[in-house]
């Protein structure tokens, strides 16, 4: 038997590539299921998940993290500077949601997407990532960090160095 992990799917829509669903679209589409018909389910969601791999993290020099940070939501901007705070190990969703006044990390989604689609945007990849989101604490609680390099950029640019 091959070996296998469960990612919660509301992660996976939002931080797999378009690519990567389309090719396990066509995959599952051989074995008769489709994609659309999974939902997954509370216990499902909770599932912890160690990363299959460590994708490479952007090194932000200072311009593109001024670039980042600029003409964003409050949210997202609360969302950077607690980011450029906290410690260059990383932090967990469910502190940057307290700090946001929010009482479930997954009210976060909005800020996540809108961080996301800027980053390509500013380097014009339509796969990067800013976050290495690392393991699953539980089911609303990830813990992420971002590149040594783009810790450095984001305090700076942020008057925090």
């Amino acid at each position: 038997m091959e070996p296998s992990i469960n990612i919660p799917l509301g992660f996976a829509k939002e931080n797999f590539s378009e690519s990567w669903w389309l090719e396990t679209s066509t995959i599952l589409r051989r074995y008769g299921l489709n994609l659309s018909d999974l939902s997954a389910t509370e216990e499902e969601a909770a599932v912890a998940v160690e990363p299959v791999e460590e994708w490479e993290l952007p090194d932000l020099s200072a311009a593109q993290a001024r670039k980042l940070v600029t003409n964003v939501s409050d949210r997202v901007r609360a969302t950077f500077r607690f980011v450029a705070e906290a410690p260059e190990s990383g932090f967990t969703t469910r502190e940057v949601a307290k700090v946001l006044g929010d009482h479930d990390p997954r009210a976060l989604r909005g800020v996540w997407a809108g961080i996301t689609r800027r980053l390509r945007s500013v380097l014009d990849d339509e796969d990067a990532r800013l976050f290495q989101w690392d393991e699953v604490e539980s089911e609303e609680t990830w813990r992420g960090r971002v590149s040594p390099t783009t810790h450095r950029s984001l305090r700076k640019v942020l008057g925090l160095d």
